[in-house]
């Protein structure tokens, strides 16, 4: 789909990053999606303890779906193991709402 765009647009130092194809969404991705959404919640971030200890495995660690308060997430586990000397609550609180 292609939109109108003006010269004033096509000046500006990133406009080239337009014009680029859109890269390919990867298979294991498009499984996901196609797989439905999950019958886990994701953990909650009052109990952050178990995610970080690794005890989190009863939820769900990649997907999607609905919490039973109607929340709805989108959770792609990411390991933190390596960064736990640097990670705080409050940066874990800014992690759970970025991904």
């Amino acid at each position: 789909m292609k939109v109108a765009v003006s010269k004033e647009e096509r000046s500006l130092s990133y406009y080239k990053y337009y014009e680029k194809e859109l890269a390919e969404i990867p298979q294991e991705k498009i499984d996901i999606l196609n797989g439905g959404a999950s019958q886990k919640s994701i953990v909650p971030l009052s109990e952050k303890n178990l995610y970080l200890s690794g005890d989190d495995s009863e939820y769900c660690q990649i997907g999607y779906g609905t919490m039973s308060d109607g929340l709805a997430f989108v959770m792609k586990h990411i390991c933190l193991k390596l960064h736990l000397k640097c990670l705080t609550g409050g940066s874990l609180g800014i992690v759970w709402v970025l991904i």
